[in-house]
């Protein structure tokens, strides 16, 4: 190898100084998102300190849950203007998911409601309740073994 290696870092020192199994950085790899500088004769990759930088832009982006693709398409049209509109992207998305999640813990605390409603209910009295007139619809009479979807 015609290159000074101690200028480089392996696959598991890359890998310890961002905190993330080697198995991630050799994924990243093949799927063309950072691929090493040099790979010796034995196998053995190696990466220099600017892919130090782009591994931690790439781990950024996924902990904000930018999609694989999306970051490759980043990566290879990089610019300041396409690094605004990737994070105008993230700022949509999760401004859609704040309102899935506050509908979704609406609907817990409605139904959470309901088993406190049912909580109170006491089954050893009667108790009669006055409340609005409403229609009542009544159907054919149906046999008794007769099929649950006919009825």
């Amino acid at each position: 190898m015609s290159k000074n290696i101690q200028n480089y870092f392996t696959t598991g020192e890359l890998s310890q100084l961002c905190k993330i199994p080697r198995k991630t950085l050799l994924y990243y790899d093949k799927l063309g998102l950072i691929t090493p500088e040099l790979v010796d004769e034995n196998g053995y990759r190696y990466y220099k300190r600017s892919q130090l930088f782009l591994l931690q832009l790439i781990l950024t982006l996924r902990q904000l849950d930018v999609p694989i693709a999306r970051i490759k398409d980043y990566l290879a049209n990089r610019s300041p203007q396409n690094y605004r509109e990737l994070f105008n992207e993230r700022i949509d998305f999760f401004t859609q998911e704040i309102a899935r999640l506050q509908t979704m813990k609406k609907k817990l605390q409605s139904e959470l409601g309901k088993l406190d409603h049912i909580a109170d209910i006491t089954l050893d009295k009667i108790m009669l309740v006055h409340e609005q007139a409403r229609y009542l619809y009544l159907s054919n009479a149906t046999e008794e073994n007769e099929c649950f979807k006919k009825r």
